[in-house]
């Protein structure tokens, strides 16, 4: 009896790690999908931003930083590595990190936020609402960003530990 319950714990418990590394994937791919598109666009929103504070060179070092990271989750998530472990948190923290520094930009400088905002959408075609422009303005509009990609941020770290075996392979 106590063997079929064992059974059927582990069989629960691996129902629920597979879910979690699909979600997971999922999550790491649109990650990597939105970080190459980044890097392949000359007007992204970051890439403006730190444009516009001479920092510009940070985006060529933290982005394709990011896409290796990103691409390293996606290949651990399925395999007991602990540098793979490592490498997803990384992706999430330097995700994490770079939103934050492009935020803190957008916080002490919002003309430059208003205009890599106006350019970026301009530059694929996309219309600008002074709406959403007038909420720039609004500093719980700008801090909303921040809270909620911290949110994902732990979310997505919370899942990843569960995923960490104890015999994760060095």
């Amino acid at each position: 009896m106590e063997k079929a319950v064992e059974k059927a714990n582990a069989n629960a418990n691996g129902s629920k790690r597979i879910a979690i590394r699909i979600v997971l994937t999922i999550v790491f791919g649109w990650s990597l999908i939105n970080s190459v598109i980044m890097l392949a666009r000359t007007g992204s929103t970051d890439l403006l931003m730190l444009k516009a504070v001479g920092l510009d060179w940070l985006f060529w070092i933290i982005v394709p930083s990011l896409i290796v990271l990103q691409d390293a989750a996606i290949f651990y998530i399925w395999r007991p590595f602990t540098i793979g472990y490592r490498a997803a948190q990384g992706a999430v923290l330097l995700g994490l990190v770079e939103t934050v520094g492009v935020a803190i930009i957008g916080f002490e400088k919002p003309a430059i936020l208003k205009q890599a905002f106006i350019t970026s959408r301009t530059e694929r075609g996309l219309p600008v609402r002074q709406e959403v422009l007038d909420m720039m303005d609004n500093p719980a509009a700008q801090f909303l960003p921040v809270i909620l990609t911290t949110i994902l941020a732990c979310i997505w770290l919370f899942l990843l530990a569960k995923l960490k075996p104890a015999n994760a392979i060095e």
